[in-house]
């Protein structure tokens, strides 16, 4: 595991640092474990990302505040009738 500090390349105003904490080994699989970036419910959100799920929307926007990147790898999420949210996207 390599942790450093690296440039924050989200940086998007200027309360946010110039440079963050990183694991830069864990961004590849971020990408591709992540449940919340593949899931079907997030495609073709432009607009407010992650907003078809609440519970996405709110780590989300945790995330943005701190400059933290976070692997979701577990999903409870249900709806107001009990059912999962959590779509897996076709591959």
């Amino acid at each position: 595991m390599t942790i450093e500090k690296v440039v924050n390349k989200y940086k998007k105003s200027e309360k946010q640092p110039n440079e963050v904490w990183a694991n830069i080994e864990m961004d590849e699989l971020r990408r591709k474990e992540c449940l919340c970036l593949n899931c079907e419910r997030t495609k073709n959100v432009v607009e407010i990302p992650y907003s078809p799920c609440p519970v996405a929307k709110q780590i989300y926007e945790l995330c943005v505040k701190n400059d933290m990147a976070i692997a979701i790898t577990r999903c409870g999420v249900t709806n107001d009738l009990g059912t999962l949210m959590y779509v897996p996207r076709e591959k």
